[in-house]
């Protein structure tokens, strides 16, 4: 059932957190993520890494693939009943199962250069942590686990949790074929925190890239993430770290590491407390951006905070985010509208669709005397297969947002009352009169078109005969230039300008 093949030489069980050889087959996605922090300096727990050549190794050894072949033949994999049965054969497999002796010593070994230290002991699947799709919360993490034996179990019940229902199911859904997949476990010094939380280097409900959200508790992060507890909510400048919206939450209850392992969940009375400091929200920001910078995409960080230093426990993509137009302006702040919305087209747009769109945009920038191709255009620019119109010069002058504001009043009130609200932040507050590039190009414009004007008035009917016939005789050049071409480069492109009469 499970084939998955290591890459490359890595085939230890145990390697260091730091290794430069590991990957996503190796050590599953948290894993990876943590591995590359690591050896970039960030401060992450000093811990190791169970491969997953320890997974396939104990799962051959004790044949849990027959188990799992076994437990999923004929299930539906739409019934949560069937699967959480299919579930529990599976784990209770992999309960039964007994590690191999080698395997049991490198982990102890491992543990030993730990010092023997509380850890915490995190499961990193190979299909994990990715850039298009979200598997958090679907494996086992145990928290505070001392000793040699209790390591091990932990270990074992990780590998266990790549079968849990909800794991089955939703590689069913997104048809991630089940044995293509292995686990890997991190093993990490315990951060015994006294606040924690989770990092958005960008808002996930607006989008804003250039906003930091915490989320933020005391003590151990589990109570966040499992959603036992309303955490404080900050949001931060990312780029001056200034603090623009504070939300204390109720905090009514904490985690934290006990005595001899395990843990301890305690009532407690933190609603009026703040639980990061300001200084510590702008530090956490400020590592957040390093990190996200590392990876070049916006990230969902857990961090803790402990003896007045920050940890980082885990980044990972975030992967709702709605994608940006591939451009780059000098303005920090860019505004777009939707061209299907404005247009009723709501569905995705095909890549000849989109192309075909934007060449006759580029055209009819011509006759404002822009010399632009499809290649350079940046009006109409495309973004998760739908196309945007980028209108943040027009915004900054007094007179075209006037006129944007009306048109969108008339054709789609809802951009309308967005733009109403955009309009008065700082950013487009002050907006100007045209630039004096654009007066020309609208002089140049005027030029041209006027004398057209003035015998379409005088003539309509013979004005439109000589367009027709000037688009007709084009379209004859260019079926004749066609039939005459020997390659692609020899077909001729129809230039808009070109049938302006």
């Amino acid at each position: 059932m499970t084939n998955v093949k290591t890459k490359g030489a890595q085939t230890k069980s145990v390697v260091p957190l730091d290794d430069g050889q590991v990957t996503l087959a190796t050590v599953g996605g948290k894993g990876a993520n943590l591995a590359k922090l690591a050896r970039a300096g960030f401060p992450v727990p000093d811990g190791f890494l169970v491969t997953t050549a320890a997974y396939q190794t104990f799962v051959t050894t004790n044949h849990i693939d027959d188990a799992i072949r076994g437990a999923l033949q004929g299930i539906q994999m739409d019934d949560p009943a069937a699967l959480a049965r299919a579930s529990a054969q599976i784990r209770q497999a992999f309960r039964a199962g007994v590690v191999p002796d080698e395997l049991t010593l490198a982990l102890w070994e491992a543990y030993e250069n730990l010092d023997q230290s509380p850890v915490a002991v995190r499961s990193s699947a190979t299909a994990e942590d990715l850039p298009e799709m979200s598997f958090a919360g679907q494996q086992d993490t145990y928290l505070n686990i001392v000793g040699d034996d209790a390591l091990l179990e932990a270990v074992v019940n990780c590998w266990g949790s790549l079968w849990t229902a909800r794991a089955i199911g939703y590689r069913s859904r997104n048809s991630i074929d089940h044995g293509e997949v292995a686990l890997a476990v991190v093993v990490q010094t315990m951060v015994q925190s006294e606040a924690s939380g989770v990092l958005f280097t960008a808002n996930p409900l607006t989008g804003n890239r250039t906003e930091t959200v915490i989320d933020a508790t005391f003590g151990l992060g589990e109570a966040l993430v499992s959603g036992q507890v309303e955490p404080d909510h900050y949001i931060v400048e990312s780029n001056t770290g200034r603090i623009v919206q504070k939300t204390l939450g109720a905090k009514a209850l904490t985690i934290r590491s006990q005595t001899g392992g395990g843990t301890i969940t305690q009532q407690v009375d933190a609603a009026n407390q703040q639980a990061l400091p300001d200084a510590v929200i702008r530090a956490v920001t400020a590592l957040g951006q390093q990190v996200a910078a590392l990876y070049g995409t916006p990230q969902d960080i857990e961090w803790g905070w402990a003896e007045d230093k920050l940890y980082l426990l885990q980044a990972r993509p975030i992967t709702s985010l709605y994608p940006l137009p591939q451009a780059t302006f000098p303005e920090p702040i860019q505004v777009y509208f939707s061209f299907g919305a404005i247009q009723g087209m709501l569905d995705p747009m095909t890549p000849l669709g989109q192309d075909a769109i934007q060449i006759v945009f580029a055209g009819g920038a011509r006759l404002f005397d822009f010399a632009y191709t499809l290649e350079t255009q940046s009006l109409l620019l495309a973004a998760g297969e739908r196309l945007w119109v980028r209108t943040t010069a027009v915004l900054r002058n007094r007179v075209g947002r006037q006129g944007v504001r009306k048109v969108l009043g008339v054709i789609e009130p809802s951009i309308g009352q967005a733009v109403d609200s955009l309009l008065a932040e700082a950013a487009f507050a002050a907006g100007g009169p045209p630039q004096p590039a654009t007066l020309r190009h609208m002089v140049s414009f005027v030029g041209t078109l006027l004398p057209t004007l003035v015998r379409t008035v005088r003539d309509p009917d013979a004005q439109r005969q000589a367009v027709q016939d000037l688009v007709e005789t084009r379209l004859a050049q260019a079926q004749a230039q066609m039939a005459a071409a020997t390659t692609l480069a020899h077909i001729p492109q129809l230039k808009f300008d070109q049938i302006t009469v």
